[in-house]
């Protein structure tokens, strides 16, 4: 039996032929492949013409859009029954109400919006204004680096200007909500729910640390949104406004892995920043391990690592894991582990943010399960592909204060590992004295 029929719709400032290597490969394949002129007129107009191309094809068809031709095919591809999948690459990916001018402006300004210039009459066939095209200088570094001088000089005056309103035009329609989609990443491409814009939308999962709740990130999880990416900061059971759960009950770190895989289930959640901070870092592994299609990146923010088969408890400074082993003996495992005293000031200490604000970290901190403390985990090996990440926070006293660092060990063996490894210059809760630079850098390493 036939396979679709692969119909590529190129971008901007380029012609049909950009695709030849791409076609070449896909026939030797055994696929069969048309690449359609796309008018560059505006999103509606150029999208008729490419719904008009599939309508003539006797089959299925998989539409690949490239950068501006993904705009194109999101459009085109709606009420077309013979679409079977989207490929978008490095590509717009339009919400209804949405132009791909809109869905740039949270970001800075690429280099293309300094690089192309109008043209002195209005763009034939389009709604008003010029057409825009590259300009001579910059066009190599603009377009297409990666190609020989002399090539891109052909490519220049080759160009196939864009209309300016096209820019602006919103889309009024969305194929790729009721399709198949696909947006190749850093791996292979990996079918998503919602076919992103280049640079435009990561999915963060956050899971906070010991004592805490998902309140802790909220401040952090708001820049994220508006960036434009999606944050959740779940918590785990009997913590924060879930610590009334499960009383009387031991509560292990079997539950609390359970608690962010039910995340990622129950929300659709796929291509995921998965981020573990803290005693976080042990529930985010967990999860990543039985989930790992639903994981981009694991990324450990000043977070614990599993040792396989050890619990976290063997990770801690000698006293404290005591503390924990003692707790337990007396009260039994659904015993829940105080903030031992000092703990807090050696944390965040008094003056080191505005006391309403370490007031109000304060109230919120509740006892932790000290189960989770002594449960192991063994991962199943799924998790080796998954790359990972970790943020080492790498200011403050509260290591010599407290008697050890137990992240000291997971960031040298991350380091060791060949991670990528980043560091920001704030003490242990970096949500807390740098909202902002965290933000930043989660963001800068998702991508």
């Amino acid at each position: 039996m036939p396979g679709p029929t692969v119909v590529l719709v190129h971008g901007a400032f380029a012609d049909a032929s950009g695709f030849a290597g791409v076609i070449r490969e896909l026939e030797s394949a055994g696929h069969t492949v048309l690449a359609p002129p796309n008018p560059l007129r505006g999103v509606a107009f150029d999208a008729g013409v490419v719904a008009n191309v599939v309508k003539a094809i006797d089959g299925p068809v998989v539409l690949v859009g490239h950068s501006y031709g993904g705009a194109v095919i999101g459009q085109a591809s709606a009420g077309l029954e013979n679409v079977t999948g989207l490929v978008f690459l490095a590509a717009f990916g339009l919400e209804v109400g949405e132009s791909c001018a809109s869905v740039q402006q949270p970001f800075p300004p690429p280099l293309l919006a300094k690089t192309v210039a109008p043209t002195s009459y209005d763009a034939p066939g389009a709604a008003g204004g010029p057409d825009v095209y590259v300009q001579k200088e910059q066009f190599r570094e603009t377009f297409c680096a990666d190609v020989p001088v002399d090539m891109a000089d052909v490519m220049f005056a080759t160009q196939r200007p864009l209309a300016f309103a096209a820019l602006n035009e919103n889309a009024t329609a969305a194929g790729w909500k009721s399709k198949p989609s696909w947006f190749p990443g850093e791996r292979a491409a990996v079918p998503v729910l919602v076919a992103t814009t280049l640079r435009r939308m990561t999915t963060f999962v956050i899971v906070h640390g010991a004592w805490g709740g998902g309140w802790e990130w909220s401040p952090v999880a708001d820049i994220l949104r508006g960036h434009g990416h999606r944050a959740f900061t779940p918590t785990l059971t009997g913590m924060g406004e879930r610590a009334h759960l499960s009383r009387g009950e031991a509560v292990g770190l079997g539950a609390h892995v359970d608690d962010i895989v039910a995340v990622l289930e129950f929300e659709s959640l796929r291509d995921v920043v998965l981020c573990g901070a803290s005693y976080g870092g042990l529930p985010a592994t967990g999860a990543a391990d039985r989930a790992a299609d639903r994981v981009r990146l694991l990324m450990y923010i000043d977070g614990l690592v599993p040792v396989p088969g050890r619990p976290a408890i063997d990770q801690f400074p000698a006293w404290f894991a005591g503390l924990v082993r003692d707790g337990i003996a007396a009260h039994g495992s659904a015993w829940r582990v105080p903030m031992p005293a000092g703990f807090f000031d050696a944390l965040i200490p008094p003056g080191s943010v505005p006391e309403v604000v370490r007031q109000g970290y304060l109230d919120r901190v509740r006892a932790h399960p000290a189960a989770s403390f002594t449960e192991s985990i063994r991962p199943s090996g799924a998790l080796e592909p998954v790359p990972k990440a970790f943020i080492r926070c790498t200011a403050g006293e509260h290591a010599a204060q407290l008697g050890g660092d137990p992240v000291a060990a997971a960031a040298a063996r991350a380091r060791e590992a060949g991670w990528t490894y980043r560091e920001i210059g704030v003490g242990h809760d970096p949500q807390v004295f740098d909202a902002e630079g965290i933000a930043r850098l989660m963001m800068e390493l998702a991508n």
